[in-house]
């Protein structure tokens, strides 16, 4: 099925918030910032958290907006989720410099000039700032004590954990987006004085708290005292800042814009935003990249500014920008009922299934024949199977549970697959040699467990190597990340489960043969009979030959006969045990690895991920690639095929 995708204009709208009155920011003098001194002898570090979070296709706001929306659902009360979505508000206010910090910024511009002689960034220097507050409804709030000292021995330790320990999580919710405990630094990211101000509203008291922070860098003053990178903003005493709370936060919530009322939740303003381009569209459009999934699920819900988001209108919003077409089709294959998909479930266990491999195997031939003729009229079809987890120190084999929805999609530039974990959407990327659209997605505690102890701090990809050491073989139960591509191959008939014996048969070069000295004696010769003729061996001299590189090889043909040659080119990385075998996550010929052909040749084709045909080649042909990790083994093969002249 193929669908015709045009962005609809959207309403004009000023995008210019009001400005904040000057009243908003009459100095509390019993406010300040503090930060801890280090003694001359002692040991700093450098903050390089941002490092984790940001890649070539990051900005400072994704990462925001992915990690915060993240938090919140994390955080989601325990009636709000399954009945309610987590709301959040997200706006932005223009301040004027000056006014900001002769209220906020009052004991701390001192150190923020120390640490831009130490390349901190200096602030821009226009009159207004742009700052972005996020508020979160529906959610617990930050609980727990105040003080980092009591929260230790505290059921709750949300306000400690956020504010006072940086990179590690508190959060023993095997489902739980969060991991790592560093993804809120991602606000203070955001603005150009890596600064956040907060107001936490919950269920236990005080009821209201306020406080601020800002990650610098340790730093010395001109009169050679050395700090600590973190500072705190709160009610100054003798041993540093206390948060804020009773009158003082509610009033400290009306002098930041917040809407904060009654319902608990956190709010954050973060101060000069640094991203380039930022306004209500922007926003929009990262928020239904990187959360349409939990939007669909009726987990998420959105205002910026004048603009709602939910399940009921993403479709919509996301047809307005040119940038969001290519989520519509998955938006609408995650919104469709399970009464309008062909849904197919399997729990046998069969030699593929046991290997992470959805096969032929694991299906009737009738159902087969459904999935075939269901997708080929372009329905929505819905796979359950099970996924296989062993940890180190378990038991023994827990099956978890997956699910698959996946389309036929004819447009080439839209089609994409996504694979989320429940409160976080994970991998975003285009699919390669298929026409399909497909989510992946589970809430299943035995998989979600594993899929984010393997996922990386910055939720973007899930790694091998972060469960080699705690489970077993964790490249099989990571084959979910090509259970698409599975599903596809069974749909379209191209993967009926079997395996092409011997397909690589034919290596780089005839071997050389024994000679007529290494021969054994036959029993006839031992017995004193006739021998019977040996046959004559004569080495071939090589046609292709590999060698190794830093970062690949190169295959260099050299047939002496002059003739030409048909061929196929496959890589492996090879394994911790049994055959080598290829895993569509550890690289791709034309993305991960690049490809080149000099010499004699007449055309080249990537046939597969790992697989490249070269035709017509002859003596003095070259074909090299590079971009594999330096550190694994990779084993190639070439079939070839010699080329009938006419």
């Amino acid at each position: 099925m193929s669908e015709s995708l045009t962005a609809q204009p959207t309403a004009s709208v000023d995008m210019v918030p009001p400005t904040f009155s000057t009243q908003h920011f009459a100095q509390e003098s019993v406010f300040g910032w503090s930060l801890s001194q280090l003694s001359p002898f002692g040991t700093s570090q450098v903050p390089k958290l941002d490092k984790l979070f940001m890649h070539n296709t990051s900005t400072a706001l994704n990462v925001f907006l992915r990690e915060m929306t993240q938090n919140s659902l994390d955080a989601a009360s325990s009636n709000s989720l399954g009945k309610n979505s987590v709301r959040i508000r997200i706006k932005l206010a223009k301040v004027n410099r000056a006014e900001f910090k002769r209220a906020f910024l009052n004991g701390l511009e001192p150190h923020l000039e120390a640490c831009e002689r130490l390349g901190f960034p200096k602030e821009p220097v226009s009159d207004e700032a742009t700052c972005l507050i996020y508020e979160d409804y529906g959610t617990s709030g930050l609980r727990g004590p105040l003080n980092p000292a009591q929260s230790q021995t505290s059921e709750y330790k949300n306000f400690s954990k956020y504010f006072f320990e940086h990179g590690e999580s508190h959060k023993d919710d095997s489902t739980s987006g969060g991991r790592h405990g560093v993804g809120k630094i991602t606000g203070p990211l955001l603005s150009s004085r890596n600064m956040i101000m907060a107001v936490t509203r919950r269920d236990c008291s005080p009821n209201l708290v306020a406080y601020g922070q800002a990650i610098l860098f340790p730093h010395y003053m001109p009169d050679g005292t050395r700090y600590e990178p973190v500072a705190n903003y709160g009610v100054r005493t003798g041993e540093g800042s206390e948060p804020i709370v009773g009158r003082q936060a509610s009033r400290l919530v009306d002098r930041l814009g917040f809407d904060r009322s009654d319902k608990n939740g956190l709010s954050l303003f973060i101060y000069d935003v640094k991203a380039e381009e930022i306004d209500r569209d922007v926003i929009l459009r990262e928020l239904i990249k990187h959360c349409f999934v939990q939007i669909c699920e009726g987990q998420l819900s959105f205002d910026v500014f004048d603009r709602h988001l939910d399940k009921n209108n993403i479709l919509s919003v996301a047809s307005e920008f040119d940038e969001t077409l290519e989520y519509v089709p998955l938006i609408r294959l995650v919104q469709t009922s399970r009464e309008d998909t062909f849904n197919l479930k399997t729990d046998r266990l069969t030699s593929s299934t046991a290997r992470g491999v959805v096969s032929g195997e694991s299906f009737t031939e009738s159902e087969l024949e459904e999935l075939s003729v269901a997708f080929e009229e372009g329905r929505p079809i819905r796979v359950k199977f099970p996924v296989y987890v062993c940890r180190r120190d378990g038991d023994g084999i827990e099956k978890g549970y997956g699910e698959l929805l996946i389309r036929k999609h004819e447009d080439k530039n839209t089609c994409r697959e996504v694979y989320a974990r429940g409160r976080v959407t994970v991998i975003s990327q285009k699919t390669k040699g298929g026409n399909y659209v497909a989510v992946f997605n589970t809430h299943d505690k035995v998989l979600s467990t594993f899929l984010g102890d393997a996922e990386n701090v910055s939720h973007t990809a899930w790694r091998e190597s972060l469960v080699r050491d705690s489970y077993r073989n964790p490249l099989r139960t990571l084959r979910v990340k090509s259970v698409a591509a599975d599903v596809y191959l069974l749909a379209t008939g191209a993967g009926d489960g079997k395996t092409i014996k011997n397909a690589l048969k034919d290596f780089f070069y005839t071997p050389d043969a024994p000679t007529n000295s290494t021969v054994r004696p036959s029993r006839e010769e031992k017995a004193g009979e006739t021998a019977r003729p040996q046959l004559e061996l004569v080495p071939q001299p090589k046609k292709f030959a590999v060698s190794e590189t830093h970062d690949g090889f190169v295959v260099r043909c050299a047939p002496a006969d002059g003739s030409r040659h048909d061929l196929n080119v496959t890589a492996f990385y090879g394994g911790f045990a049994g055959k080598p075998k290829y895993e569509k996550w550890d690289f791709e010929f034309g993305e991960d690895v690049s490809i080149e052909v000099n010499g004699p040749h007449e055309s080249v084709a990537i046939l597969s991920g790992n697989e490249v045909a070269v035709r017509g080649v002859s003596a003095g042909c070259e074909i090299r690639a590079t971009g594999f990790d330096g550190i694994r083994d990779v084993h190639v093969y070439v079939k070839h095929k010699q080329v009938e002249e006419v």
